[in-house]
């Protein structure tokens, strides 16, 4: 607030920059990246004394005791009347007689002009001013028309920051360009909630699952806007059974993989699921996409494989159609089938994934895709990269590996302390999990696939029938040394467990600031350039 004072009493302009706490502010503060911060003198005194500040004014009406040398802003500026504070007082209920709030404010000044009390106010940097009721009063009145005066500036600059949305927002009618990419029903209605887009993975359910979930989803979202991700891999079997495909298993991979179940001890799953019971192919695909193009999801999106028919029915069904891209000519292909959204996956990606960067891939597949909306996806956790990514002609980003950390997603908690512990060079590719290239974060499963000796894994999908009863038992049983999952680079963002909730409102906050930052280098970059002299 007594930034926005300065600037209208000084008829300057100075860039807001929001921070969640004073930590973070401090730090951005004596790094540079902020060029001036008010403070309390308990702060500022330490940081001064070390050279690590240098004081500019201070706010009040009255030079500060801890800093007599330190004009006022009103002297300093020649504001007259300028003067904002951070104050400390004594409030009782309304009801209480005025004698006794006369008594108590008598007690409480004499208590104030003893020594020890003042001596420890004044190691804080605190100045007493004692009041009586009356004076209070007035005191809080004059303070509170002054606080309103600072909001009605901190409103308009609040409304400008916290538009930041894109035509594709507007679209799918959704507050935040953060599109959600989860398997978890509660990640994706958090996400709704918080406004962004929620793209719920089914790769992985059966096709008699899907309408039981998907109505379940839709009674907790209303009519809030939501996307089902498939993953429909070419060359697979027209019709298969698991139990047929493993006795096909080339032996060299049979007896490595039940080496490894010896050496780590793998216990058997116990409970039947999709890796255990399921194996892709164009049958289970048919059934999944019927299952998906039946339900009320707004769009309807493709992670591996595209199908010109699934890409008709459901745009004839009002549903908009998104494709993740990891080259220009993939790109190409899909615009070809009428594909409404392009997802520009880059390497940094969590799971399937190509050879380009994202910040390489994103112009290249921005400059073909015409009028279609771009969006940025692979190794995205901060607002200032959903922003960075909108700077250079995204219309939003594609999170997944950050919800992870979410409550709502159920992580295993050794799943959750690894992702927890890792950085980005802990994940890598590797065709160990599915039988193509997928980025996961690391464990000593997939390193046992890059030992010497190993066989090059399987393709799809024999390698997951080959070893999928592995990954269900190390995620049913929590096993800390084998536990892995498909995470991206953004992994370095996962510090701790939190709420999708928390998650969204931080990204957008960090949204914010990085527009504040961008603002503040604009504005400096008009100042006239300094004249040197010859020598």
């Amino acid at each position: 607030m007594s930034g926005e004072l300065l600037a209208q009493s000084a008829g300057i302009k100075l860039t807001h920059v929001p921070y969640k706490g004073q930590p973070d502010a401090m730090n951005d503060l004596l790094s540079g990246r902020v060029t001036m911060m008010p403070l309390t003198a308990a702060l500022a005194v330490p940081h001064i004394k070390a050279g690590k500040l240098r004081p500019l004014a201070v706010t009040t009406a009255t030079r500060s005791t801890a800093l007599p040398d330190l004009p006022t802003v009103a002297e300093a500026a020649n504001l007259a009347g300028y003067e904002v504070g951070t104050w400390f007082g004594l409030v009782a209920p309304a009801k209480v007689p005025e004698a006794i709030t006369k008594k108590l404010a008598a007690d409480i000044a004499q208590i104030l002009t003893m020594p020890d009390v003042k001596a420890k106010f004044d190691t804080l940097g605190m100045e007493l001013a004692p009041q009586s009721p009356a004076q209070f009063d007035a005191f809080i009145a004059k303070e509170a028309a002054k606080v309103e005066q600072g909001h009605q500036a901190g409103r308009h600059r609040a409304a400008v920051m916290a538009s930041i949305r894109t035509p594709i927002c507007a679209q799918l009618g959704i507050r935040h360009p953060i599109f959600g990419f989860s398997h978890s029903v509660d990640v994706a209605v958090a996400i709704a909630r918080a406004g962004g887009f929620p793209v719920l993975g089914l790769a992985r359910e059966m096709p008699h699952e899907i309408p039981e979930i998907l109505a379940h989803v839709e009674e907790r979202m209303g009519t809030m806007p939501y996307g089902i991700d498939l993953m429909l891999p070419s060359n697979v079997p027209k019709e298969a059974r698991i139990d047929g495909l493993r006795a096909a298993l080339p032996a060299g991979h049979v007896e490595f993989v039940d080496g490894l179940r010896r050496r780590f001890a793998v216990e058997p799953p116990v409970k039947p699921s999709f890796f255990t019971t399921q194996v892709r192919s164009e049958a289970l695909f048919e059934a999944q996409i019927d299952a998906v193009l039946s339900s009320n999801a707004r769009g309807v999106a493709t992670a591996i494989g595209l199908r010109a028919d699934l890409i008709e029915r459901a745009k004839a069904r009002g549903k908009l159609t998104f494709s993740l891209v990891g080259s220009v000519r993939h790109a190409q292909k899909a615009l070809a089938m009428g594909v409404g959204v392009l997802v520009a996956q880059g390497y940094d990606a969590g799971g399937h994934t190509g050879p380009v960067g994202t910040l390489s891939l994103l112009p290249q597949i921005i400059a073909v895709a015409g009028t279609a909306p771009v969006l940025a996806a692979g190794g995205i956790a901060t607002g200032a990269q959903v922003l960075g990514t909108i700077a250079m002609g995204a219309q939003g980003a594609w999170l997944g590996t950050l919800w992870m950390a979410a409550r709502e997603n159920h992580t295993p908690p050794a799943l959750l302390r690894r992702l927890i512990e890792s950085t980005s060079e802990d994940t890598l590719i590797t065709r160990a999990h599915s039988g193509k290239p997928c980025r996961v974060v690391r464990s000593d499963w997939i390193d046992a696939w890059n030992e010497p000796g190993a066989p090059g894994p399987l393709g799809m999908p024999l390698q997951q029938v080959l070893t999928g009863d592995v990954f269900a038992s190390i995620h049913e049983h929590d096993n800390p040394r084998l536990i892995y999952e498909a995470a991206g680079q953004s992994v370095f963002a996962i510090e701790r467990e939190t709420t999708v909730a928390d998650q969204v409102e931080r990204l957008v906050d960090d949204m914010d600031a990085a527009c504040a930052r961008l603002r503040t280098m604009a504005d400096a970059a008009t100042l006239p350039e300094p004249v040197h002299a010859a020598a």
